[in-house]
């Protein structure tokens, strides 16, 4: 890993802004009760001896927030659509209607939100040890050119100090994120 030592700040934001991405996007694909197209874009779908994600095979539209509408480009490729959607983990049941596929986006039940709201504290929590393997990560190379005598004792603290700060900025962010994906859950 290499990294200037005076933008230890800048080098640790960008490797801890994809987590916070990735971060983002898990959460934008948990039900909250209202239709999203971000709940089954991402769906894998068996077609040309591949597995692509349905955005790539359909336009993908919100008629309102409970319906869903997904028109194939290729018509051959709707019972595959279809499959997938039933297979994936949504517990949704499409309908096909001629050339086009509805998801009636059922209410959330109480124990669903429940479940729901766990699953996102768990995304929470494995960003936040990617986060945290990241700061050691970059901890451990400091103290090592700390060692090697590359950076001095109090050079190598302050570098140590502004890792930690970027990580909890991210960490209090990522938080908020969580904190925000629950409440739109629990809300009915």
């Amino acid at each position: 890993m290499e990294f200037e030592i005076d933008n230890i700040k800048q080098f640790t934001s960008g490797k801890m802004q994809k987590s916070m991405g990735i971060l983002i996007d898990d959460l934008s694909s948990i039900r909250t009760g209202r239709a999203s197209t971000k709940l089954i874009e991402t769906i894998k779908i068996n077609v040309y001896n591949s597995l692509l994600p349905l955005n790539q095979l359909a336009s993908i539209n919100v008629i309102d927030s409970t319906l869903i509408n997904i028109n194939a480009w290729d018509k051959n490729n709707i019972d595959s659509i279809v499959k997938s959607i039933q297979t994936s983990d949504l517990g949704i049941n499409p309908a096909v209607d001629g050339e086009n596929i509805k998801l009636n986006i059922p209410p959330l039940s109480e124990e669903r939100r429940k479940e729901l709201s766990k699953v996102v504290k768990q995304k929470v929590e494995q960003s936040f040890i990617a986060i945290r393997n990241i700061r050691r990560t970059v901890i451990d190379q400091i103290k090592s050119n700390e060692k090697n005598s590359e950076i001095g004792q109090d050079q190598s603290k302050r570098m140590q100090q502004d890792v930690q700060a970027v990580t909890d900025s991210f960490i209090a962010d990522m938080n908020k994120a969580g904190e925000k994906k629950q409440t739109d859950i629990l809300n009915i």
